[in-house]
């Protein structure tokens, strides 16, 4: 074999390799990805379930204590349902960065006896991507929901709800019942 007809080998061997290198980094980051949005939907669709029956043993990790704080805060939960799940990420502009990070969350919209209300979980970090234990939940302002998840009814709702109990987010310590006495907006 002549070294013209090696080196074309070479580079052909080489170019090929690295697109097949590539393909599977790309599609074991698609697998990857897919598989964490699915964790964080099921953990959220579980947590909106055990608001609803008032069940903390049916919450998923991290959220035992949001059911019964939850419930202490916004009263009896009529329903509640996922509306937004989606990946957050913390980049900086420079590159390698050791605080970098992402992480996900998801948006439950939930009808109770003070109100609509819209609550933001967010995940832990994993690096196993079927995990999505609950980091720590707090309630979100209507003004800060993903465009489009919910209808304007909905929105009405959320904004009326939110307005009748003070017109303040309630934090993660205070849906967890570790402050239960901060209920605000109660008359």
């Amino acid at each position: 074999m002549s070294t013209r007809k090696s080196t074309r080998v070479i580079v052909i061997a080489s170019v090929v390799g690295s697109l097949l290198f590539a393909g599977a980094l790309g599609g074991f980051l698609w697998w990857y990805e897919g598989n964490e949005e699915d964790a964080a939907r099921k953990a959220s669709n579980q947590l909106a379930s055990a608001l609803e029956d008032n069940d903390r043993s049916a919450a998923p990790a991290g959220a035992s204590d949001y059911v019964p704080g939850m419930r202490r805060y916004f009263g009896p939960i009529k329903d509640a349902k996922t509306i937004d799940v989606r990946q957050v990420d913390n980049y900086s502009e420079t590159t390698n960065r050791a605080g970098d990070r992402s992480w996900w969350t998801s948006t439950i919209f939930l009808h109770s006896e003070r109100g609509a209300a819209l609550v933001l979980v967010t995940f832990e970090d994993s690096f196993d991507p079927h995990d999505a234990n609950v980091d720590s939940v707090r309630e979100l302002n209507p003004k800060k929901v993903a465009k489009g998840a919910l209808t304007r009814a909905d929105m009405r709702d959320a904004k009326r709800g939110f307005k009748s109990r003070g017109g303040r987010t309630a934090n993660s310590p205070v849906l967890d019942g570790t402050f239960p006495e901060e209920r605000a907006g109660s008359s």
